[in-house]
């Protein structure tokens, strides 16, 4: 999608800010740092250390105007911030801040999605205001653009490519959505194909299949793979030997990413979001 201007927002395709009917005042939730939950369980030992920790949905407020809508742009606002139409799919926010990059969340209305609450003085002087209120159910805020990463291994006994890939947000996502990557086997094909973080080398992905020349893996950012159109069960680690599976995870910064085969060759496409 294309790049937004600094300070421009777009709702469900409906652009918002700086040379749109709808100026943004201020916007809250997005930039912030997430809610954090405990899980409500304790540790069984002491009773008192608390569970892991998660993220909960954001809630977010963005306050437009003081502006005067006509009837056709109060629709088009309405339209955007009301449910999408099976009420589950969530709807596309994408903003970008000043000297930043686009950045983009799912949302869903919350409470009163609009509030005009305008009184008779603002409606009289063409200055009133309005609120959409909005809930990201996944709390990461992501790069609208996507960065692809290739990597090859061209021998015919296996080995390792292993490439630097950044994470330029703030932020270790645990959730999915972050990576997804693609690989073809070589012409002598690829056994046992896998993926791990480096040095975190516990974190790993692994798929027990001898592929043929040509034959593609998908995982989606879902963590879901396939090998074709077939779904198949991988295996991922935990770190540290834990026996709790844990997915590859892109720290803040550069990692250093391994993809590569037990024996054979191929070539591959990781394709990530930075996240905050």
């Amino acid at each position: 999608m294309a790049e937004l201007n600094e300070f421009e927002w777009e709702l469900d395709g409906l652009l918002m800010g700086d040379g749109t009917p709808y100026p943004v005042i201020s916007a809250e939730g997005l930039e912030d740092l997430a809610d954090t939950a405990t899980e409500g369980m304790d540790r069984s030992d002491n009773g008192r250390t608390s569970g892991q920790s998660r993220m909960r949905d954001r809630a977010v407020t963005i306050t437009l105007g003081p502006n005067y809508w006509s009837a056709a742009e109060k629709n088009a606002l309405k339209a955007a911030v009301s449910p999408s139409v099976d009420g589950v799919t969530p709807k596309l926010l994408r903003w970008r801040p000043e000297g930043e990059p686009t950045k983009r969340a799912l949302v869903k209305p919350r409470g009163k999605p609009l509030d005009l609450p305008g009184d008779l003085s603002e409606w009289v002087y063409k200055s009133p205001r309005a609120f959409v209120n909005l809930t990201a159910p996944d709390p990461v805020v992501y790069s609208d653009a996507t960065t692809a990463t290739a990597f090859e291994v061209a021998g015919t006994s296996g080995g390792a490519d292993t490439v630097a890939v950044v994470n330029a947000g703030s932020l270790a996502a645990t959730s999915p959505g972050c990576m997804t990557w693609t690989i073809t086997a070589g012409a002598s094909g690829c056994v046992w194909p896998y993926l791990r973080h480096s040095p975190n080398a516990n974190e790993q992905w692994l798929l027990s299949e001898s592929l043929t020349a040509g034959q593609v893996v998908t995982v989606t950012t879902g963590r879901v793979t396939y090998l074709g159109l077939t779904l198949k069960l991988a295996t991922v680690k935990g770190p540290s030997g834990s026996p709790i599976p844990f997915w590859p995870v892109l720290r803040p910064g550069s990692n250093n990413i391994v993809m590569g085969c037990l024996d054979g060759g191929f070539t591959a496409t990781l394709t990530h979001r930075s996240t905050w």
